[in-house]
Order: C-alpha cells, then structure tokens, then sequence
C-alpha cells in the first residue's frame, strides 16, 4: 500500500491545502495518512537562505511490513 500526498508548505511553515494523488487502494490506509498531515499542520519555518516563498512536497506514506 502506498498513499501520496502533495502538501503546500509556505514559507512560515504553515501547511497550505493537501491533496491525495495516489491512493492506495484502502481508504483507511488514505485516512490515516491525511489525519498525519493534518495533525502536523506545519513544520519548521524556511531558512533565510532560501527565497523561495513556498514549496510543495509530494509526501508517500508506504505501509510498513514491520509490526
């Protein structure tokens, strides 16, 4: 199983709207990935180096196979 998720990060760090582009087939496992992005909501804020006022990340969420 393997969900992806493009998330817009700006440059504060605060989560713009995500959107799923690959399910997995199992909407739970796509639930749980979305409820991990939304429970982060933001990350830390950019580096002064980088200029760039956003950035999208296209995040996968594979399953694991480990318990």
């Amino acid at each position: 199983l393997l969900t992806t998720i493009r998330i817009p990060i700006s440059k504060d760090g605060q989560f713009g709207e995500h959107t799923i582009v690959v399910k997995s087939g199992d909407s739970s496992f796509d639930r749980s990935a979305t409820m991990a992005v939304l429970k982060t909501q933001r990350c830390t804020p950019f580096p002064a180096e980088l200029t760039d006022d956003m950035l999208i990340l296209n995040l996968e969420f594979p399953a694991s196979n480990k318990l």
